[in-house]
């Protein structure tokens, strides 16, 4: 390292500051099998706020230049592709999700905080493609730096006369390679704003073979921008992004600050806690109390045990909502899919047994090889599930849940590929009587049109009748009106129409109530 390379200069004073010489050394002896050098982005905010904003801006650029200053510590030469800096614990001013990628994030550095849809498995990568010519031994490497291939250098270029033009031929025992996954990342469901916008995501090295789907990660990494080499007629491209780090513990969206902390150890000695949660759970519907608190309860769940002998014993709740139509089971569902962190909702008369648990695919974006793609319930896993209409599935798809409701995982043996994913999360389904509506004459559950082997598997079961009583039926017509009123009320910021609708108000802030359910997972 000289005077003529101030960026590796920078870093190297930052290291030396930082007291990193040991770290580097010890971090020598385990190359290349550990390819990085994990440092946290607060040292460095700490020591050289105006480095670490030049390493957001231009990534790879200052990466490079941290990488060349660490050799200076290197005992020894080192090989392709040399050390590497892995940043992680980066600010928030630059997490983005999978949908708010812009242009503008080019060549940055961000945290991408999402879900992981789906993931290939471990494959070689080039890193540096070595050529030889046949008729003289000339031999030249062309680095591999970015993904698709770089060709090679065509005629023999040996100088000064050159050797009858014999074309290079790749000499791929000597060329050198490495790992790779490709993952592609999703927008978390509690954040998800329409339809999901998947990005791809590049693991090389020791992250390569550490996402499978259904994970909750934050992936600290480069944006790129790439053509579709599929399409070379179209100037549209896609994001990319090349990882550098990954956080597997990712936070929720709803950040729990001392405040929050401090507000939910005052609502949990509230003497009418109970009372209040019930209150909560969907104030538009009237009544339901017995089976707001259930779905109270389920929010929250139990606790997971593990015997002696390693039979794990679930601590998930499953409910299972069987009723009349227009008795608000579809709005209970939304509901809870809602308020409880991590929620999905799902149809189950538009999904399948892959939508719903995982599949092996194979389609261009794993290029022509077989993938692993985590489903709904899989998506959910350490969050909330709610199923719809579960008597309107097939038999062989409800069939597959199973497995999910009472191991909570759900096993993939196809095309190769033998997987077990996690599914850990309580569901909530809801269906109509076998005959459309409750039948007075014939017992309720006969007129249940679901297999005993399913229904087994569910904790709780309520069956919501719709009989005409004009009392309830007065009370539920006023109710739904004074939810009218609310709406045109909160649209008009009318205080005095409000206070007059407090019935259909949560009594705990929908926000708090979200934020207790996780703070107490």
């Amino acid at each position: 390292m000289n005077d003529d390379d101030p960026a590796a200069e920078r870093w190297y004073s930052l290291f030396h500051e930082l007291g990193l010489a040991p770290e580097i050394r010890r971090y020598e002896a385990e190359y290349p099998e550990r390819s990085a050098l994990s440092l946290d982005f607060a040292l460095i905010n700490k020591v050289d706020p105006d480095l670490g904003l030049m390493l957001c801006d231009d990534a790879a650029v200052q990466l490079d230049a941290a990488g060349r200053a660490m050799t200076r510590y290197f005992q020894n030469p080192y090989s392709v592709p040399g050390p590497k800096l892995a940043v992680y614990n980066l600010p928030r001013d630059v997490r983005v999700s999978t949908s708010q990628i812009r242009h503008i994030h080019q060549n940055r550095l961000v945290a991408v905080e999402g879900l992981v849809k789906k993931a290939t498995a471990v494959q070689p990568l080039m890193i540096e493609a070595r050529y030889e010519c046949p008729s003289c031994g000339y031999w030249t490497t062309i680095p591999q730096i970015s993904p698709g291939f770089h060709e090679s250098p065509g005629d023999c270029p040996k100088k000064p006369v050159g050797c009858g033009k014999s074309k290079m031929v790749l000499d791929r025992a000597r060329s050198t390679f490495g790992d790779v996954q490709k993952a592609q990342l999703q927008d978390l469901p509690e954040g998800q704003k329409g339809q999901p916008t998947p990005i791809t995501v590049y693991l090389d090295a020791d992250l390569a073979g550490q996402l499978q789907p259904g994970q909750k990660v934050i992936v600290n990494g480069i944006v790129s921008i790439a053509l579709d080499d599929s399409q070379p007629r179209s100037n549209i491209a896609r994001y990319v992004l090349h990882a550098v780090s990954i956080e597997r513990d990712a936070e929720s969206d709803d950040v729990i600050t001392e405040e929050d902390e401090a507000a939910i150890r005052e609502l949990a000695n509230d003497p009418d806690l109970s009372a209040r949660m019930v209150a909560s759970v969907c104030p538009a519907i009237y009544g339901y109390e017995v089976e707001k608190e259930a779905l109270a309860l389920q929010a929250f769940g139990g606790v997971t045990k593990v015997l002696d002998d390693g039979t794990r014993l679930r601590g998930d709740i499953h409910i299972l909502l069987i009723g009349d139509p227009g008795v608000a089971k579809s709005l209970l569902l939304r509901h809870m899919a809602a308020l409880a962190p991590k929620g999905i909702y799902v149809s189950g008369k538009a999904s399948t047994a892959a939508g719903l648990t995982a599949t092996a695919t194979k389609d261009e974006w794993g290029e022509g090889r077989w993938t692993l793609e985590a489903g709904a319930l899989v998506l959910a896993d350490g969050g909330f599930s709610a199923v719809d209409e579960m008597d309107k599935m097939s038999d062989q798809d409800r069939s597959s849940m199973h497995e999910v409701m009472e191991s909570q995982r759900v096993s993939i043996a196809k095309a190769g590929i033998t997987a077990t994913l996690n599914t850990r999360t309580p569901i909530l389904g809801a269906a109509n009587p076998k005959l459309g509506r409750f039948s007075p004459e014939q017992g309720i559950a006969e007129q249940i049109d679901m297999p005993s082997t399913l229904l087994s598997r569910f904790d709780l079961i309520f069956a919501l009748r719709d009989a005409p009583n004009r009392a309830r039926d007065e009370a539920i017509a006023k109710h739904i009106l004074a939810s009218h009123r609310r709406g045109e009320a909160l649209a008009v910021a009318d205080s005095q129409a409000l206070a007059g609708t407090s019935e259909v108000r949560p009594s705990i802030e929908v926000s708090l109530l979200r934020k207790y359910i996780a703070y107490s997972k």
